[in-house]
């Protein structure tokens, strides 16, 4: 699943809603990726942790204006 939604404003029981959606919608899939254009993950580390998922820093698209970056949640 990729997804460019704008989690950082999203509220905390949208943002578990979504990623408890996903998994319960594709158990088998690899991960959730996100792309976001803040310097950090869009949902806390320790949010996801609370929620059973890992988040992975895949890398950032500088020559994107603003810059981006993709992060990968799975479970853990």
């Amino acid at each position: 699943m990729v997804s460019g939604l704008p989690m950082p404003l999203l509220s905390v029981e949208h943002q578990a809603a979504i990623l408890r959606d996903w998994y319960a919608a594709l158990p088998s899939a690899r991960g959730f990726y996100q792309f976001t254009y803040g310097p950090v993950s869009p949902v806390p580390a320790n949010r996801l942790r609370e929620w059973g998922l890992e988040p992975h820093r895949l890398g950032a698209i500088v020559l994107n204006v603003p810059p981006a970056t993709v992060y990968r949640f799975r479970r853990s």
